[in-house]
């Protein structure tokens, strides 16, 4: 008949003594191997190296925001000058276009006027050289009329 198993015990390795090992005593030493002085010198150095570093990084970092933010307010200067300029020029052309469109306006009347009296002149020459019923041949037509639009 079969016995049940039994758990293997496990060792007490407080019973054992600690083995130590050292630099010299090893055939192979490690080549990171170094005194706990020197370790912790080296991770002071690089602590204070990265805490340089990261406050350098935060300097350009603050200088770069400054540049940005006086980069903004000359821009929004410069924008708020044009949007002024705008405004002018806007309005200026608003008056151009009034005055345009009235001197339009007085052109078609003064032309109009200009082509009656034309009209009047010639019916006058015409009346003058006809001198009642017959024609004396001296008939010429005014400047006006012939250099009219």
């Amino acid at each position: 008949m079969l016995k049940p198993l039994q758990p293997i015990p496990k060792p007490h390795f407080s019973s054992l003594p600690l083995k130590t090992t050292h630099v010299e005593d090893h055939p192979n030493p490690p080549q990171n191997h170094h005194p706990i002085s020197l370790l912790d010198e080296k991770r002071q150095r690089r602590k204070l190296s990265n805490r340089l570093s990261a406050r350098r990084s935060r300097m350009r970092k603050q200088q770069h925001l400054d540049d940005l933010r006086h980069t903004v307010s000359r821009l929004s200067y410069g924008n708020d000058e044009l949007a002024r300029r705008v405004a002018l020029a806007s309005d200026h052309l608003s008056r151009v276009i009034v005055e345009n469109e009235r001197l339009r306006l007085e052109y078609g009347v003064l032309r109009k006027r200009l082509s009656d009296y034309c009209h009047n002149l010639v019916l006058r020459e015409i009346e003058i050289s006809c001198n009642g019923d017959y024609f004396t041949g001296d008939f010429h037509v005014p400047f006006a009329q012939v250099s009219m639009i």
